[in-house]
């Protein structure tokens, strides 16, 4: 019995140790779930990992996590390889992509031109094979763009790479008087469909 306890110690040990290696921080309750589960381990997340998206969920499920505690998760399995070493980041070296994308849960109509929307942030794999994109705003002053007054064009970049360098040409901008340039990163929500009853703009004119 003191055998198993030491060996446990030193496997929890070792654990810790690799997420310090790796700059991760982990919240207390997260690490509770983890050994609770017997998944405290970077070489046995990456096992998981190897066993596909169906495994990873499987396990995710399981531990009941909060945003937090998922968002950290992400980052610990997308940093763990075969050895239990750090990958580094960059869709080169094989490892996920974690992205905040906005859901919207339900979307209510007040019939007076508005809407209720109820909706949630979300810490998701990045669909690497998806539509990704940014999006370039320009405008005469900062303000403007901290508002929406300002122009916008969308870029698609299809695949991500971390840290690699992307040029696109020839992007058509409608302001001359324009000098203040912003690149914004699109996460998309799911779509939901609603007919309004009551047209607002009718109502004041």
């Amino acid at each position: 019995k003191k055998n198993s306890t030491s060996t446990l110690r030193s496997i929890m040990s070792a654990f810790e140790n690799w997420l310090i290696q790796n700059d991760i921080n982990i919240p207390p309750s997260l690490k509770k779930k983890l050994e609770e589960n017997y998944v405290a381990s970077a070489k046995v997340l990456a096992k998981i990992k190897k066993k596909g998206d169906n495994a990873v969920k499987e396990v995710m499920d399981k531990l009941k996590l909060d945003l937090i505690e998922e968002t950290v998760f992400e980052v610990i399995l997308s940093t763990a390889d075969e050895e239990g070493n750090g990958t580094g980041t960059g869709a080169a070296s094989g490892s996920q992509i974690t992205t905040i994308v906005p859901e919207i849960v339900s979307i209510t109509d007040n019939k007076n031109g508005a809407v209720n929307i109820k909706w949630k942030l979300s810490a998701k794999r990045l669909d690497n094979n998806g539509n990704n994109r940014v999006q370039l705003e320009w405008a005469e002053e900062e303000k403007e763009l901290d508002y929406d007054y300002g122009h916008c064009k969308n870029i698609d970049i299809g695949k991500i790479d971390l840290n690699s360098k992307y040029t696109t040409k020839n992007v058509v901008i409608d302001n001359i008087n324009a000098n203040i340039f912003r690149l914004k990163w699109r996460n998309f929500s799911n779509i939901k469909e609603l007919k309004i009853e009551t047209d607002l703009f009718d109502q004041n004119h």
